[in-house]
Formats: C-alpha cells, sequence, structure tokens
C-alpha cells in the first residue's frame, strides 16, 4: 500500500489547502498547509506501523475505504476549523473535536471497525506533527518577512545617502 500522504496528497491535500487558505489571512500559503497535512499523515502513519497490525487505525479497510474515510475527514468544516487553529490563533488543534469528527464519520459507516484506541492514538500523533509543522511553517515565513523588512529599509537608507550625496554635489 502506497503512503496515505501520497495518496491523498495528489488528489485531496491540494484541494483541502486551498480551501483552508480561502477561509483564513495567513502568510501561508496552501503549499505549506498541504505539507503540514501530509507531514501529519505521514508521522500517524509512522506510528501506526510500530503497532501490532490488528491495532493499526485502517486494519479492517481496504485502501479505497481507507481513503474515502480519510478524505471525509479532511474535507469536513468542523476538521478543517481545528486544522486552522495554529495559524489563527497559535494553538494546537483540539484533538477531542478532532476525534469525535472522525468517530461521527465512523459511525456513518457501520461496516468499518477500528480497533480500541486507534483513532485517538493516530489522530495525536497526526495533531501533534501537523502543529509543529504548521509552527515551523509560520516562523520561517515570520523571519523571511523580518529580513525582507530589513533589507527594504537598508537599500531605502542607502538609496536616501545616495540621493542626498547627489542633490549636495550638485
Amino acid at each position: 500500500m502506497a503512503t496515505l500522504a501520497t495518496g491523498l496528497g495528489k488528489a485531496v491535500f491540494p484541494e483541502i489547502g486551498k480551501q483552508m487558505f480561502t477561509k483564513v489571512n495567513s502568510i501561508l500559503n496552501p503549499t505549506d498547509l498541504e505539507k503540514a497535512l501530509k507531514a501529519g499523515v505521514k508521522s500517524a502513519e509512522e506510528l501506526d506501523a510500530t503497532q501490532p497490525y490488528e491495532k493499526q487505525l485502517f486494519f479492517h479497510c481496504d485502501d479505497k475505504q481507507t481513503n474515502e474515510t480519510l478524505k471525509q475527514f479532511f474535507k469536513d468544516t468542523g476538521v478543517q476549523e481545528e486544522l486552522l487553529k495554529p495559524i489563527n490563533d497559535k494553538s494546537a488543534p483540539n484533538l477531542e473535536l478532532l476525534i469525535a469528527y472522525f468517530k461521527k464519520i465512523a459511525s456513518e459507516k457501520p461496516t468499518l471497525k477500528f480497533p480500541e484506541q486507534s483513532i485517538e492514538n493516530w489522530l495525536k500523533k497526526f495533531s501533534d506533527a501537523y502543529f509543529e509543522h504548521t509552527s515551523t511553517y509560520l516562523k520561517f515565513q515570520l523571519a523571511k518577512a523580518d529580513y525582507l523588512k530589513q533589507l527594504s529599509k537598508y537599500f531605502d537608507a542607502e538609496m536616501l545617502k545616495a540621493d542626498t550625496k547627489l542633490y549636495i554635489l550638485s
């Protein structure tokens, strides 16, 4: 099975990144949001891989069911609001709400079974990694903006000095 982050990354994450980007006035771009989502899923997959196979989140699901469940989860507006928290107010997504959203989706699919604690463990790891990556991207973008501002001030000052010298010389 290809990694979930790769499979969802091609079809779903770009769309979700754009949807989330339009909901927030942010210095992050849709690509940064997409990368953070992929990093969160990849981290959760890595944790899941360390679990006994029968305790992994998608043990009872085929690839299609797994992808459909995650697509539905990430497209949920409540989930997206939680995922925007690191950007909007610098707080981590509410894990209990993410779990509730996932369990709601799971309850709508009675043929799917999820091992006990697998939802909580998977979403905890996803949420932690997603929050870490969005914070890192935000810090980088803020540092970049500050650097460009300082650079602009420096060159504006240098141009002012040059203009002053030309004025004095003429």
